[in-house]
């Protein structure tokens, strides 16, 4: 292991990989782009309509489906990269894909507006800060955090790796963790451009020597058109979009002009676990329920759990009172010489009062709190989202599973075989 790369809890971020992610989603997603700290969270106001959690979701799971993917197509390049991060990180292959997963899903957590994004930098830093928060090495999260700043720049994510130490010779391997998430961010942004040009995925390929285009180049066409086919089930294209190829040529056309609805996207930005959720829709499609086999045994908990009861709650509080006043009636009623009945009827009638008063501050207190949105519907079974607590998997139109004691990066032998030859 390379000097700097010790790490304490990357064992428990991987497997709580879910309740983590909903916890940075929490803390920078479903805030308002001002920086004012929102104390209702799902309170029906969606905050960040185009780089939101929804987005940002997709693009964590583009990157373990986009690793898959090129491991069948690529198999040499993902090797020679894996087994250089294995070896100096002394991680395995889930573990620092779910590292990479972790910078897609931050990789707009610092924007201040929607548009042009200036805020790459500060978007990293908060991954850097996140997975650092975790016990992450600060070094590795330092690198993973840069490959999300630098997505789009592999000259200055060289620079960061030299500053931290990383070999020439090992460079080309680090890259692999910035071309994933380059790649899922760029396959999303048809959700907002009424054209997406596949020459921008192309290029991410072009430095590798393995890639060929004729060979490969169909694999990544449909993955574009079925991350068409998700936005639009998600009714999150805001515009009719044209997927073209370099030459020009359109090889999928919107028939409808928009696929959006933003109560729709309120709806699941404010499921229990946005990210979870979003993890559930893509496996109700069979393309994206083989390369996502392996989230299968994924255990969701309830993230939100009921708050510590304080001995200062106003239930406690009105029943401590209610006994003191009790216990105080008795003893009054015994000093005057009333009738035991009288003593007894006095208590009774306290307690009761004390206990329909607590049920009362009970009541007011859960009327404070935010009501929860509606479970996602069904959408002609394109959609079908649950809770986080509650996952139903669709996997039926699935028949080609792996083994979850096979590496992520298993070799796929059903529909992309062909692509493989």
């Amino acid at each position: 292991m390379q000097k700097g790369f010790q790490h304490k809890n990357i064992s428990n971020l991987t497997k709580y990989f879910y309740q983590n992610a909903n916890q940075l989603i929490e803390e920078t997603y479903l805030q308002p782009y001002n920086g004012r700290i929102k104390a209702h969270l799902r309170d029906g106001q969606l905050e960040r309509e185009h780089h939101g959690a929804l987005h940002a979701s997709r693009v964590s799971l583009y990157v373990k489906v986009l690793h898959r993917l090129i491991c069948a197509q690529l198999p040499d390049y993902a090797k020679h990269a894996l087994n250089t991060l294995t070896e100096e990180w002394h991680l395995t292959e889930k573990e620092i894909i779910n590292l990479a997963s972790f910078a897609g899903l931050a990789h707009d957590s610092g924007r201040k507006a929607d548009g042009i994004d200036y805020w790459d930098k500060e978007s990293g830093e908060n991954c850097t800060a996140f997975l650092i928060k975790k016990g992450i090495s600060p070094k590795i999260a330092k690198i993973v955090g840069a490959a999300a700043a630098y997505k789009d720049h592999p000259n200055d994510y060289a620079n960061v790796l030299k500053k931290q130490g990383i070999s020439a010779k090992s460079i080309p391997a680090y890259q692999y963790l910035r071309k994933l998430i380059y790649l899922a961010d760029c396959y999303d942004i048809m959700r907002v451009r009424s054209e997406f040009q596949l020459e921008y995925v192309f290029r991410a390929f072009r430095d590798i020597n393995e890639y060929q285009a004729k060979k490969h180049n169909p694999a990544f066409i449909e993955f574009a058109q079925q991350v068409h086919a998700l936005i639009s089930a998600h009714q999150d294209m805001r515009q009719r979009c044209d997927i073209v190829m370099p030459g020009g040529e359109k090889i999928v056309t919107k028939e409808i002009s928009t696929s959006y609805s933003l109560s729709e996207k309120i709806r699941f930005e404010h499921a229990d676990n946005v990210l979870l959720s979003a993890m559930q829709s893509m496996k109700t499609m069979p393309y994206f329920a083989l390369y996502l086999s392996n989230e299968l045994n994924v255990k969701p908990s309830k993230m939100h759990e009921k708050p510590e009861q304080s001995w200062f709650s106003l239930t406690n509080i009105a029943v401590i009172t209610g006994c003191i006043v009790a216990v105080s009636a008795l003893y009054f009623s015994a000093s005057l010489g009333l009738s035991l009945g009288f003593g007894l009827a006095a208590y009774l009638g306290i307690s009761l009062t004390a206990k329909l008063f607590a049920w009362y501050a009970q009541s007011s207190t859960r009327a404070q709190q935010p009501v929860k949105p509606a479970v996602l519907p069904n959408h002609d079974d394109k959609l079908r989202l649950t809770k986080a607590p509650q996952v139903i998997y669709s996997l039926n139109r699935c028949k080609h599973m792996h083994d979850n004691t096979q590496p992520i990066c298993a070799p796929l032998k059903s529909r992309m075989s062909r692509y493989s030859r």
